[in-house]
Formats: C-alpha cells, sequence, structure tokens
C-alpha cells in the first residue's frame, strides 16, 4: 500500500497484489488515521483479487471517497453493503472498470 499526499490535502492510496482481509485492516487503519485529510482516491487497478467484504469493511463510513479500478460487480456489492460508490453506469457507456 503506497500513500502519497497532494499539495491541497488530497491523499492518493495505491494498492497492489491481493486486497485480503490483512490488507483491509491496514487501508482502514490508514482512513481512520486520515479522516481530515481532503478527498481520498484508493486505487485498487493493481489488485489482482479483491476480497469483496473486507474491502466494504475497510470502505464503510467514508464519505467523499474516489474508488479507482474495481469492475462493476465490486461497485454493486459495495453499494449493497452501505459503501458510498459512484453512480451506476450503462456498460454500453464504454468505460467499465472506474
Amino acid at each position: 500500500m503506497k500513500v502519497e499526499q497532494g499539495p491541497q490535502g488530497e491523499m492518493d492510496i495505491r494498492l497492489s497484489g491481493a486486497f485480503d482481509w490483512t490488507v483491509a485492516a491496514r487501508l482502514e487503519k490508514c482512513l481512520v488515521e486520515r479522516a481530515e485529510a481532503g478527498p481520498v482516491t484508493v486505487d485498487f487497478t493493481h489488485v489482482r483479487g479483491v476480497e469483496v467484504a473486507a474491502a466494504a469493511r475497510a470502505l464503510a463510513g467514508v464519505s467523499g471517497l474516489r474508488l479507482r479500478g474495481l469492475g462493476w460487480h465490486h461497485l454493486r456489492v459495495l453499494r449493497y453493503c452501505g459503501v458510498e460508490t459512484p453512480p451506476a453506469r450503462s456498460l454500453h457507456e464504454g468505460e467499465p472498470r472506474f
């Protein structure tokens, strides 16, 4: 997990490898510690497997979160679990991943 802070306080968290419960706990801790840091983007682009329930636990209660690199299935399950996700788009719009 790589965390970068931008000049205006925005935070970019880049994940790689498998996203399991261990990584989810580290992500959750990072988000809690930086709750007032400003806009946060969590980038799953280089993650090869996502334990969606673990992601839902780590991202629960975080508002204004931007998610990158997740498929429609992941976003839909996260929404069902109460995680704020981008609005659903039609697959025909040509952008199957965020």
